[in-house]
């Protein structure tokens, strides 16, 4: 499954649920999923992973929020999972002493600094005259690094394989559903 199949399946989930997309749904869809994953670390930290299928589709599900919000503010967060899980080995190489719910809080950082730049995009508060104009590199960087934390968990608990799996059975039911056509 490449990143290509996972815009298509962003945009499969986009035509499913056409209501809920504004930008503070999204943002808020993304904080359910984040606290979701955040679940599946402490039970798999106190009683060990129960279903590495379900723990892969909460990561899933993080990424699909994240590139939904990418997506949404047109932000280039172009990647592979290969490069993804590069720079993740090179994060547990880098420390190799960091937990679990070290990835957890830095996921919670991410997330915060996402709902920030959507509230600047959005023109909440005071950002535009504290900060000025929204800079979507920035943007795309955070989102970028909010992914590559979901990818240091991912490999953590060596659910690589197990996160295509969920992949692909999301896209072939969006294909099913007749949201995602056939390639041509």
């Amino acid at each position: 499954m490449t990143f290509e199949h996972i815009w298509q399946l962003v945009d499969a989930f986009n035509r499913r649920f056409p209501d809920g997309n504004t930008p503070f749904q999204l943002i808020s869809r993304l904080a359910e999923e984040c606290g979701e994953l955040a679940e599946q670390v402490n039970m798999a930290e106190i009683h060990g992973i129960a279903s590495r299928f379900h723990f892969a589709k909460e990561i899933e599900d993080v990424i699909r929020a994240t590139l939904t919000i990418a997506r949404y503010y047109h932000l280039n967060v172009d990647l592979t999972f290969e490069q993804l899980y590069a720079q993740a080995t090179n994060v547990q190489e880098q420390m190799p002493s960091s937990s679990p719910f070290y990835s957890i809080s830095a996921l919670c950082e991410w997330l915060g600094k996402t709902t920030k730049h959507v509230n600047h995009a959005e023109g909440m508060g005071r950002k535009k005259e504290k900060y000025g104009e929204l800079d979507h590199v920035k943007f795309a960087q955070t989102l970028t690094s909010l992914l590559l934390t979901v990818a240091v968990i991912t490999c953590f608990y060596h659910l690589e394989d197990d996160v295509q799996c969920a992949f692909e059975h999301s896209y072939q039911r969006m294909a099913e559903l007749g949201f995602i056509s056939p390639p041509v």
